[in-house]
């Protein structure tokens, strides 16, 4: 599956990007989750692509071993110096049931940022 996250910075870009992942694994059936947990996320990487597909990684772990889900991005900041590197503030729900849809893994494939019509587009390729 193929999605694209817009935003109008990298900062917007990646809180989309939390809130996406969570909108397709918990689909349209379940309420909002409430945060039940609030979790830090330091990330570095030599490139925001690989950024974007670790932060993305970050959150697919934390649901398959907790059922833990981002509800609320609270704080995040990106910094890009010898690289990238990313330091987030995320709230979590946990979500009971079966999810409406099952990612097995972010992908590397065709994964891309650019800057299109005075915003930033990212590309991302899920495995379902």
């Amino acid at each position: 599956m193929g999605v694209y996250i817009y935003g109008r910075d990298a900062e917007e870009l990646f809180k989309n990007a939390a809130l996406a992942f969570s909108a397709i694994v918990k689909g349209r059936g379940v309420r909002q989750l409430k945060p039940s947990t609030e979790k830090e996320i330091v990330l570095e990487s030599p490139s925001l692509e690989t950024l974007l597909f670790l932060w993305l990684s970050e959150f697919l772990y934390l649901y398959d071993t907790s059922s833990l889900l981002p509800v609320e991005v609270r704080e995040i900041k990106i910094f890009e110096k010898e690289g990238f590197s990313i330091r987030g503030r995320v709230a979590f729900g946990k979500l009971s049931g079966t999810p409406d849809v099952y990612i097995k893994a972010i992908t590397m494939h065709q994964i891309k940022i650019e800057k299109r019509k005075g915003r930033l587009r990212a590309r991302v390729v899920l495995d379902l």
